[in-house]
């Protein structure tokens, strides 16, 4: 017996209401409003996947950074020791 099956009265009655207008037995917030249930291996998989991501995104961006902060000193220390020159050559 499917919900396109039954009378409205019926379907009120199988969900634990009166007959009536909006008069439950335990009348709740949000009455016959279908809540998303949070929880369960789904909330815990999207945590994993996203902790993950963060980690991989994390090190590509701190290897990046080291990358650049090689090229600086090396930059830096030739320039120290007169290999390299900021001026430019005129042609």
């Amino acid at each position: 017996m499917g919900a396109s099956d039954m009378s409205r009265d019926e379907m009120v009655k199988v969900q634990g209401l009166r007959v009536g207008w909006m008069e439950a037995e335990n009348w709740k917030m949000g009455g016959r409003i279908q809540h998303i249930q949070l929880g369960g291996p789904m909330l815990i998989k999207e945590i994993v996947i996203a902790s993950v991501l963060a980690f991989a995104a994390g090190g590509a961006f701190k290897m990046w950074h080291w990358d650049m902060q090689k090229r600086s000193k090396n930059f830096y220390h030739q320039l120290d020791r007169g290999e390299a020159t900021v001026v430019a050559q005129d042609y």
